[in-house]
């Protein structure tokens, strides 16, 4: 009796010591002890993940800076002058405009910003407008490095009184004439500060000359019964426009300000003379009076931009509509 209780003891001792053992060893297809519990693995994930983006922000900090245009910057105030500028010397500099489009140049006030980066010019072409003079002590010690246009130097300008543009008109842009005038002024500079690009840019003047001289005969051609007569704009951009084509300029703008109850019946007066039917807004100017006007007096609203890069086809298209009034 004693012998069979001690076999069957030891039958369940060695029974026990087999399912433990069968514990810790894994079952067939289950891999090794290198297999994680899903929680953890997860969050090794999550840290593996954590560390190639913090790589990649270092990285990308670490990367070589843009390196900046080696083409000289020729700035101008208006975009009419970057044309010209782009016209002449092309992509051998990068001709950018100081006056945002639909701003108005004569209140315009540069930021910080465009004051550097008329610091970083090396060519400024100027319309002559008072807020450049202001802009001239801010360039004192650019002063041997960047050359200065006058657009306006040596030419026949137009006296201006009663508007916000008093002294002398400054739109002499809005002339063929007067462009052709300056433009080998401006070629010149552009020479100076690109010398190998010479013979380039002369033969790009050659034939800018010509077409601005084509496009003066078409717009003389296409205003030829309109000698004497008036156009009426919300601000008076278009006196050398007048005085090349023979017409009269009346604008709504008194002093910079709408007009007066006087003023205004004065206008009336010779709106009705001139048998005028439509009135040139422009986006950079108020435009409530010329509504309401053009309500009164069953006028019709013409926009035009005065200001717009495309010079050509703007002026063209301007003077097209007026032959049609």
């Amino acid at each position: 009796t004693d012998v069979r209780l001690h076999a069957r003891k030891q039958s369940h001792l060695n029974h026990s010591l087999r399912g433990d053992k069968a514990l810790e060893e894994p079952r067939a297809g289950e891999g090794n002890s290198q297999n994680l519990p899903l929680s953890v693995s997860f969050t090794n994930r999550m840290k593996l993940f954590k560390i190639l983006l913090f790589t990649l922000v270092i990285a990308a900090g670490c990367s070589k800076p843009s390196i900046p245009s080696s083409k000289p910057l020729v700035l101008s105030t208006l975009a009419p002058y970057s044309y010209f500028v782009k016209r002449l010397a092309e992509d051998g500099v990068r001709a950018e405009t100081l006056v945002p489009a639909g701003a108005n140049a004569h209140l315009f006030e540069p930021t910080p910003k465009e004051i550097s980066r008329l610091q970083e010019a090396r060519l400024w072409i100027r319309m002559g407008d008072p807020f450049e003079t202001k802009l001239l002590p801010s360039l004192e010690e650019k002063r041997g490095r960047l050359e200065i246009v006058k657009t306006w130097k040596g030419l026949p300008l137009i006296r201006e009184e009663g508007s916000s543009c008093s002294g002398w008109d400054r739109h002499l842009w809005l002339s063929p004439k007067m462009v052709r005038e300056f433009l080998p002024g401006l070629a010149a500079a552009l020479i100076r500060l690109c010398p190998e690009r010479e013979g380039e840019i002369k033969e790009r003047l050659k034939r800018f000359l010509d077409e601005l001289q084509e496009l003066d005969m078409r717009i003389a051609s296409l205003l030829k019964g309109k000698a004497g007569a008036a156009l009426l704009a919300s601000h008076p951009s278009f006196g050398y426009f007048c005085r090349d084509y023979g017409l009269t300029q009346l604008s709504l703008e008194f002093e910079g300000k709408e007009p007066l109850p006087k003023q205004l019946g004065e206008l009336f007066a010779k709106i009705k003379e001139k048998k005028i039917k439509k009135i040139f807004t422009q986006p950079q100017f108020p435009t409530r009076g010329a509504e309401r006007l053009a309500g009164e007096l069953s006028l019709t609203l013409c926009p035009v931009d005065p200001y717009a890069y495309d010079y050509l086809g703007n002026l063209e298209a301007f003077a097209t509509a007026l032959a049609s009034e």
